[in-house]
C-alpha cells in the first residue's frame, strides 16, 4: 500500500488522544522502508519530541524539513522545521485514511481558522463522480488522491 510521503518519509503507527490542552500523539517515522525515527507530543502545548535513529538520520530529516517553505497565516507564521514536517505527515496520514472511506476534497474557501476548506463525500473515486462534485459546488479545486496528496480537479 503506497504512504503519503514528503522526500520519501512517511509515519506510521499513528495514536493520538485529547488532553485538558490539546492533543497528545505518537508515531514512527520511516523513510523508504526503514524506521528512522519516532515523534510524541504531550498536548500540553510544548514542543514536539523527535527522536532519531542516530545523528546521520536526524540530519537528513532536519534538511529536508528546513528546505520547505514556512506556512503563512494571516495572524502567524509557522516556521519550516522538523516539528512542521511531522505535522505535515500526519495530516496525510489522516487524510490517505479519510479517503480509504470517502473522498476528501479541498475547496477555494476559508474555514474559520483561515485554512482552506475540506469536505468529505461517500462516494467511490472516479472520474464521473469528480466531474459531478465539481458542477454541484464550482469552489471545489483538489481531491485527496490515497497515498499520493492532493490532486487538482
Amino acid at each position: 500500500m503506497d504512504h503519503f510521503n514528503i522526500g520519501g518519509y512517511h509515519i506510521k503507527g499513528y495514536k493520538e488522544h485529547d488532553t485538558m490542552d490539546g492533543v497528545a500523539y505518537v508515531c514512527t517515522i520511516w523513510r523508504e522502508g526503514r524506521k528512522v525515527g519516532s515523534a510524541e507530543q504531550s498536548g500540553r502545548g510544548g514542543s514536539t519530541m523527535l527522536y532519531f535513529a542516530d545523528r546521520a538520520e536526524q540530519t537528513a530529516f532536519e534538511a529536508l524539513a528546513t528546505s520547505r517553505p514556512a506556512r503563512e497565516y494571516d495572524d502567524f507564521t509557522v516556521p519550516a522545521d522538523g516539528e512542521s514536517l511531522v505535522e505535515e505527515l500526519i495530516t496525510g496520514w489522516q487524510f490517505d485514511r479519510e479517503s480509504r472511506k470517502k473522498i476528501v476534497v479541498r475547496t477555494s474557501r476559508k474555514d474559520d481558522l483561515g485554512d482552506l476548506e475540506i469536505k468529505g463525500f461517500k462516494a467511490a473515486v472516479s472520474p464521473a463522480v469528480l466531474r459531478q462534485l465539481k458542477v454541484q459546488d464550482p469552489a471545489i479545486t483538489h481531491y485527496w488522491e490515497t497515498g499520493k496528496g492532493w490532486k487538482a480537479l
